[in-house]
């Protein structure tokens, strides 16, 4: 794992081959399952908690998912809520059932539109509190004046995804809350 304590995600993809590795080693499921609980809280002590962590799981068989499971739900449990699991689609063809480049393509798709759909919950929080409102708008704005100190959530100011952070910003999220059809990136 290269270790990027600035990552906007982890994505961890264990699957057949740890698992059949594991159980081939006749280590028992709950060791297992132990393991793979006791890595994620690893990576969480190593990113922090606003980091999202996604398992992605499944492009040669799900013999690893109920291990992912027992992980997610862990964490879960202990409070953690920003921790997922995705389902990448299934390689049908190449060595043994391996996915092939297009396969893999497929699921770079199906992880891209994941964290999109994930990334959603916070769209618009500025401020880091995980919901969008007129603080963010009033955070926004004081960040293009040029307001030193602020505390903001960087994965997001550029709320029209156009590259730059500035007014157009500010009348950009506007919109957004006030309800207007406008995509938050």
């Amino acid at each position: 794992l290269r270790k990027n304590f600035n990552a906007d995600y982890v994505v961890i993809n264990l699957g057949t081959n740890d698992a059949n590795k594991y159980i081939a080693a006749g280590l028992t499921e709950q060791y297992v399952k132990g393991a793979y609980l006791s890595y994620v809280q690893n990576i969480r002590k190593d990113y922090g908690a606003d980091t999202p962590i996604i398992f992605a799981y499944g492009m040669m068989t799900d013999s690893a998912n109920g291990f992912i499971d027992y992980a997610v739900e862990g964490m879960k449990a202990s409070g953690d809520n920003n921790i997922y699991s995705v389902r990448l689609p299934e390689g049908t063809s190449g060595g043994a059932g391996h996915p092939t480049a297009a396969e893999q393509a497929a699921a770079g798709e199906v992880l891209a539109d994941f964290i999109k759909e994930i990334s959603k919950t916070y769209a618009g929080d500025i401020d880091g509190d995980t919901q969008a409102n007129l603080n963010d708008l009033v955070v926004l704005a004081q960040k293009v004046a040029g307001w030193e100190g602020l505390t903001v959530n960087q994965s997001v100011v550029d709320v029209n995804g156009d590259g730059a952070v500035d007014l157009n910003d500010v009348n950009h999220l506007a919109k957004y809350l006030a309800g207007w059809d406008v995509e938050i990136f």
